[in-house]
């Protein structure tokens, strides 16, 4: 994560390894890290195995 913006709204930062760009971002320890990375990634390939259907 690094920090994209700031300034009225408050502070917008950007994942360069998943491209979320957003206010939101969760801190936690290398094991809810690497769950919530399995996570995305499971419903990524689920989302584009269902666009081939």
């Amino acid at each position: 994560m690094y920090y994209e913006v700031g300034g009225y709204a408050g502070a917008v930062y950007h994942c360069k390894e998943c491209g979320y760009i957003g206010a939101f971002i969760i801190e936690a320890n290398e094991e809810m890290i690497e769950k919530i990375r399995e996570k995305y990634r499971r419903e990524k390939i689920n989302k584009s195995e269902s666009e081939w259907k």
